[in-house]
């Protein structure tokens, strides 16, 4: 294996910068930049959503199923981007990517007693449980 040095001292020199380009001339630099993380958000929960399974492409044949799967592929994101944000604040630490791992580990048990019918969260992980319940997610079921 050789290590060209000279390509290595470039790619270290450009570490940590970026140009951006863009032919938009009505906005102020800092809202450009703004703009630019939240294209990346948005992109890096699409690459979440298609690592994870949530949304996965079937072979397409028409221009109808190719837009029904972008509208599931949203949903998911959505699904998730809501997820996130709403479970960030109670659990500071957590990631985008784990945040399918977390809710995962959360059961919902229906227990019927006659006529009875009540509803019951249930996990092996102690923090995923306390996240579903501050989330209210029985009620929502």
């Amino acid at each position: 294996m050789r290590i060209n040095s000279e390509r290595m001292r470039e790619r270290f020199s450009m570490m940590g910068k970026n140009a951006l380009f863009t032919n938009i001339t009505d906005m102020e630099p800092e809202e450009l930049i703004d703009l630019y993380a939240k294209r990346n958000r948005v992109e890096h929960c699409f690459r979440v959503i298609s690592m994870r399974d949530l949304a996965s492409p079937v072979y397409h044949w028409t221009d109808q199923k190719i837009r029904v799967h972008m509208f599931f592929s949203y949903l998911a994101y959505l699904f998730l981007a809501v997820m996130y944000n709403r479970i960030r604040p109670i659990y500071p630490g957590i990631s985008l990517t784990s945040v399918q791992d977390m809710l995962a580990k959360v059961r919902l048990q229906y227990i019927i007693s006659g006529k009875e019918v009540r509803k019951n969260l249930d996990s092996r992980d102690p923090e995923a449980l306390h996240i579903a319940a501050s989330l209210d997610l029985i009620s929502a079921a």
